[in-house]
């Protein structure tokens, strides 16, 4: 009975873990970015059109904010949108 317990809480704190820690990845259409979202943190590998410049020919390039983020509680539960503000202050 003793072994079986302890079975049983180990599962339990596995599957807890899991839950806070496997993330779900999630595509934006924003240029790229990737959202890795799990209940504990946000994992985010940034890739936003950030503007345009000029080449020497005349024809416009756009240009891209590209990084890697990490959000742990409570920046993990903002939209991507208020983490982009969160982002551009940086």
């Amino acid at each position: 009975m003793k072994r079986k317990m302890r079975i049983v809480s180990i599962l339990i704190i596995l599957i807890v873990l899991a839950v806070l820690f496997v993330p779900i990845p999630r595509t934006l259409r924003d240029g790229g970015t990737r959202e890795y979202s799990a209940l504990a943190y946000k994992y985010v590998v940034w890739h936003r059109i950030n503007g345009t410049t000029t080449d020497e020919n005349g024809n416009e390039i756009a240009t891209f904010y590209q990084a890697k983020r990490v959000y742990w509680i409570p920046n993990s539960r903002k939209s991507i949108d208020e983490l982009w503000e969160i982002e551009q202050s940086i």
